[in-house]
């Protein structure tokens, strides 16, 4: 015999229901070597039941201090050697892949005019101040 308010019941349930269609990921498209960035993931619908359940992992070859969290921060290790991470992120049967490009940091580089006099002639060797030694901060 059949029961329809169980029937009634357990379709009213699988309406509430509603599993992830899609993802999609923004954010930076880049990330200087130990440093970190956030990747965002908008999952449609709005609704969906599953909508907290991401799963993020780096999907490409890195070093061992380059990680992904939990809410999609990824951190890239100081001596990474990837010039592009991927990263994916799923939810339920739908997933979606961001590729981050990693930048060397750069280091303002000095020159002997930015120093002061005294150690600009002791480096280029002069008898100004032939007691001065001078010890070079980079």
């Amino acid at each position: 015999m059949r029961n329809e308010n169980t029937n009634q019941t357990s379709s009213a349930n699988n309406s509430l229901t509603k599993p992830a269609t899609g993802i999609k990921l923004s954010g930076a498209t880049s990330v200087e070597k130990g440093d970190s960035v956030q990747i965002k993931a908008t999952v449609t619908p709005t609704n969906a039941s599953n909508k907290d359940d991401i799963k993020w992992t780096i999907t490409s070859t890195t070093k061992r201090g380059t990680t992904i969290s939990s809410d999609g921060l990824l951190t890239v290790a100081d001596n990474e050697t990837a010039k592009t991470i991927k990263v994916k992120a799923t939810i339920g049967k739908v997933s979606n892949t961001i590729k981050i490009t990693v930048k060397t940091p750069t280091v303002p580089e000095r020159t002997n005019r930015e120093l002061p006099n005294e150690a600009k002639d002791a480096i280029s060797g002069g008898s100004r101040y032939p007691n001065k030694t001078v010890v070079r901060a980079d």
